[in-house]
Formats: C-alpha cells, structure tokens, sequence
C-alpha cells in the first residue's frame, strides 16, 4: 500500500516526523491494511493534493465496502457518497442522494458578480447572498439576471453543488 502511494519512503519513520499529508496516507494505509469491510474516515483527504487525493480514493475504493466519511470537500462528497448527510449544530439537518438534495436548491444555476458591479435595482427585485467579495444569486431564471446585468459586467455562471444545497436547507440562502 505505501508502494501504492509512492510513500514507502515513510516505512521505517516515526509518524510525528511526518508532514500532514504523509500523516494521512500512512493513517489510510494503516485502516486499510486489514481489508476491513467497514472503514469510518475523518476527513479522510482534506489538504492533500488533487493527485493524492485521487490515488487514496482509488485505494479506498479497490472492492466494495461500506465508507463512512464526513467532509469539507463538497465535491468528494458528491463524487463518491450514495447518501449524502448535511449536519448543522449537531444534528442531521438533511439526508438523501447527492442528486436529490441538489434538487431541494430553488435553482439549477447560480450567478456570481463581483459586489462593486451588481445593479442596484437587481438588487432591490433580487436577493443574493455574500459569498469571496461576490454577490451570488440563485434565480430561478438566469438568463433574466444575465440579461439584467449586460454585456459589460463581469459575471460567471456556474451549476448549483453541495454546498450550495446544504447553504439553502440551513437557512443561509
């Protein structure tokens, strides 16, 4: 498995002496070593490379088993969960296929637009939501918001995910 990973350099090294990322590939290395049917992961890739990510995954995937796995990385969760489950506060806040709670979203799209160049009368008839110096809206029609906005202001398009499903159930959009 460390071959695998192209870690075998780790084999004889105390794990305090290891970076983070190490740390983590040795600790699935360590949890799939017995080929267990069951394996319950923390975080399991969180700051490891795209690569890594990816070989860990194609590790943890090599025969059927049941993953229990919580994470940040929305795009994990949707790639490789059959069910997926929003926790808020402690408690299970929605539960259901990836695909299912991205339909619970009130749009398909989003549209983010720098806040220096959103219109302030889209803004009256709109809400939109704060999101990295953006304001981001969920329309129901976008081509409508995109119409509103013109040519000449930036803005990107982009499908609804996780997050922002999980955003919408808890009330945050």
């Amino acid at each position: 498995l460390l071959q695998r990973l192209d870690i075998e350099e780790v084999e004889d090294r105390l794990v305090r002496v290891l970076s983070q990322g190490q740390r983590k590939q040795v600790g699935i290395v360590l949890a799939l070593l017995l080929d267990p049917d069951l394996l319950i992961l923390d975080e399991p890739t969180s700051g490891l490379d795209p690569i890594v990510r990816e070989q860990l995954w194609d590790l943890i995937q090599e025969r059927p088993r049941t993953v229990f796995f919580t994470t940040h990385i929305w795009s994990e969760a949707e790639r490789f969960a059959d069910t997926v489950a929003f926790l808020a506060d402690g408690h299970v806040l929605a539960q259901d296929t990836a695909e299912a709670l991205l339909d619970a979203c009130a749009a398909e799209q989003k549209v983010d637009v720098p806040a220096e160049h959103a219109p302030d009368d889209l803004l009256k008839e709109r809400p939109a939501v704060r999101h990295d110096g953006s304001l981001r809206f969920y329309p129901d029609d976008p081509d409508a918001v995109l119409d509103r906005l013109g040519a000449s202001t930036r803005y990107s398009v982009s499908p609804v995910t996780l997050e922002d499903a999980f955003l919408h159930l808890s009330g945050n959009v």
